[in-house]
């Protein structure tokens, strides 16, 4: 059972969810055996599971698969209602819970994630329509072979694929890091909006230098 410390801005599901669940039920402070059979469908011992019967501090996350509890995360109780009463069972996996002052809790669809194949499609219609990087690396490969060494075509292959799997090992770091450091993100809108404002500000005084260093000339 995993537990979110308050205060807690933005949750996206997928983070702290099972992979695969069908279903996600809100249990609400002082709920029994008998309210979460009635809101999962099925009998399940929230009691003995999370003591929650006899707690006002704490909602409880269920998610659910095919009639079986795949996982529960406590949710702290804030000073208002946590969880609105229209989402106390959710059918849909890519979704985040929002923390609003006015609101309370709403849960809103994620954006549509697009998958590994059309990324990697993506990123190959990229590199093709760049054409910087077929002419550096016409230019740059052929410093790297030596006629006398054997086949050229053989050295262009292997110094290729040394170049790719150095990149792969690059590019996967770089992965890494931004999908934790945006995961961090999601938790924290306030930051994610002052990151925006920043960079936004920095765009429009470049465009402003730019213009008027033109006009000067």
């Amino acid at each position: 059972m995993a537990k979110l410390e308050s205060p807690v801005e933005t949750i996206d599901l997928a983070d702290i969810g099972p992979p695969n669940w069908e279903r996600l039920c809100v249990l609400s402070p002082y709920s029994t055996n008998e309210n979460a059979s009635s809101t999962l469908g099925f009998d399940w011992d929230v009691e003995g599971k999370t003591g929650i019967e006899s707690r006002d501090d704490v909602y409880v996350l269920v998610f659910v698969d095919q009639g079986n509890v795949l996982s529960h995360v406590e949710i702290p109780r804030q000073e208002r209602e946590l969880i609105n009463s229209s989402i106390s069972c959710l059918e849909r996996a890519d979704s985040i819970i929002v923390w609003s002052a006015d609101d309370g809790w709403s849960v809103l669809p994620a954006a549509p994630r697009a998958g590994l194949v059309k990324i990697f499609l993506q990123a190959i219609l990229t590199n093709l329509l760049n054409p910087k990087a077929a002419l550096f690396f016409l230019a740059f490969i052929p410093q790297f072979i030596d006629p006398a060494a054997g086949p050229m075509a053989l050295q262009t292959l292997r110094l290729g694929v040394i170049v790719a799997a150095a990149s792969s090992l690059w590019l996967a770091l770089i992965a890494a890091m931004v999908a934790t450091a945006g995961q961090n993100l999601r938790r924290h809108p306030r930051v994610v909006a002052l990151q925006r404002w920043i960079t936004g500000s920095l765009f429009v005084g470049l465009g402003l230098r730019l213009a008027i260093a033109d006009s000067s000339d």
